[in-house]
């Protein structure tokens, strides 16, 4: 008999999960893109700073770098890679940031709103933001939903 988990007063069947690694699909493109956007975070700060005094406002040259770093973190903390544990684990690894997660912890995966491209986890913990660019991504949505069918599935 499966062990069952009660969340939110729902009854869960837990079945078990392969243990596997899932990795985020990154095409040339996107690589390329990455590329100009870190010389891009290098060179304008940069020139923002050595301007003639007829530049930008000195509001523009402070908020800019602002943004680009808030740009960057976003992108460092992303899972990059999913890796499933024989213990019901969800492990979401990111450059700077690593979060695992119980199966039986999930409460939703639906698209975002305004990211097109971006997932939305949402966990008894919080949430985490992912791509659904991941080789294999379905097959971890399928594999999900057969071991907690209470995980509501929204534009995935």
């Amino acid at each position: 008999m499966k062990p069952s988990s009660s969340l939110d007063g729902r009854k869960i069947k837990m079945g078990s999960m392969t243990p596997r690694t899932y990795e985020l699909y990154m095409p040339g493109l996107i690589k390329a893109l990455l590329a100009f956007f870190a010389v891009f975070s290098v060179c304008v700060p940069i020139g923002l700073l050595v301007l003639p005094p007829g530049g930008p406002p000195p509001a523009v040259r402070l908020i800019f770098p602002v943004v680009l770093i808030y740009a960057w973190y976003r992108l460092m903390v992303i899972p990059h890679r999913i890796v499933i544990h024989s213990d019901q684990g969800i492990e979401f690894i990111g450059i700077l940031q690593r979060r695992t997660v119980q199966v039986s912890q999930i409460l939703s995966i639906r698209s975002h709103r305004s990211q097109f491209g971006f997932l939305i986890l949402q966990h008894t913990g919080g949430k985490i933001l992912i791509l659904s660019q991941f080789t294999g991504f379905h097959k971890l949505l399928t594999e999900l939903e057969a071991v907690n069918p209470g995980i509501e599935f929204l534009g995935c």
